[in-house]
């Protein structure tokens, strides 16, 4: 298979991964288990930044996430908590990214299994 042929599929991927989770949290698929409120867009033009400094930096059972975020997560071992990991550990859930004790994260999640962890946010348009 060529570079070129690779870097396609590969492309066709992620926007076929992206989608699902979009679709997922837009349809309801996927039941929050962090209802959070929603992110209000208030100026045209002026994009939205999120830093998810404010997640937890250390832990297994956390549930605080920024104000219009949500996980969910379902099949074996699913639960409603998200752990603190510096990016090494192999077990499938919902992780606050970032160096140990370090404030500065990333929120994501690894598969694992049947585990499928999905990460939302929620926006309210109220530019009028």
């Amino acid at each position: 298979m060529s570079d070129q042929s690779f870097a396609a599929r590969w492309r066709w991927l992620r926007a076929l991964a992206a989608f699902v989770i979009l679709f997922s949290c837009l349809a309801g698929a996927a039941r929050p288990a962090q209802a959070a409120g929603s992110v209000s867009l208030t100026t045209l033009g002026s994009a939205y930044g999120q830093d998810f400094n404010t997640l937890a930096s250390t832990g297994t059972a956390n549930t605080t996430v920024p104000t219009g975020w949500e996980f969910s997560e379902s099949g074996t071992n699913a639960n409603t908590t998200y752990r603190a990991g510096t990016g090494s550990d192999n077990t499938g859930d919902t992780y606050s990214f970032g160096a140990t004790s370090n404030t500065e994260r990333a929120f994501g999640g690894l598969r694992s299994g049947s585990l499928i962890p999905l990460i939302c946010a929620q926006f309210t348009n109220t530019t009028g």
